[in-house]
């Protein structure tokens, strides 16, 4: 099954909860030719709230759901991003490669992640993993938002519930 019929036929009731949930959009990347492609988008109905648009490509770099991905991909594949240049996109991207496989290591420990005003000042994202049935990271569900509102302690929560959101959908996709 495609990757997007896949996510189409599990995510949608998932999606919706968990904007309901934490008020904020919600959007589902994948890696494709070394980046983030958003290939599912569900907006929340607060008022400010802010949503990556469909079919948009991100830097793995420098967003939650970049990071999350990257952290998951093969040692060769990793390699080849960080072999490249990392452009900085504000003044909190991560750009040596040596920090950004620190932070690898940590979101492989402890299961989500997270940019900090990385790729766009103002916005601050979230990140957990989608498995599929063969036990390989298929997508990542992520959630950005304003940095007033995803402060580190509300991280945290968003964190727990994207965790068990999107343990809810690998499940669904296995069922």
């Amino acid at each position: 099954m495609r990757c997007t019929a896949w996510i189409s036929a599990v995510k949608p009731s998932h999606d919706a909860r968990i904007v309901n949930r934490l008020e904020e959009s919600c959007d589902i990347g994948i890696v494709d030719r070394n980046e983030v492609l958003i290939v599912e988008v569900v907006r929340s109905p607060h008022g400010h709230a802010l949503a990556t648009a469909l079919w948009k490509r991100l830097p793995i770099h420098a967003t939650a759901s970049g990071k999350l991905l990257l952290a998951h991909l093969p040692s060769a594949e990793v390699n080849e991003v960080l072999a490249q240049p990392l452009p900085a996109f504000t003044p909190h991207t991560i750009t040596d490669p040596s920090e950004l496989r620190q932070q690898l290591a940590l979101i492989r420990r402890q299961g989500y992640a997270m940019d900090n005003e990385e790729f766009e000042m103002g916005v601050r994202g979230v990140s957990a993993p989608i498995w599929g049935i063969d036990g390989r990271l298929v997508a990542a569900l992520g959630v950005p938002g304003p940095a007033g509102r995803i402060t580190d302690e509300r991280a945290s929560s968003i964190a727990s519930a994207l965790t068990e959101a999107a343990a809810n959908i690998s499940a669904a996709s296995a069922g």
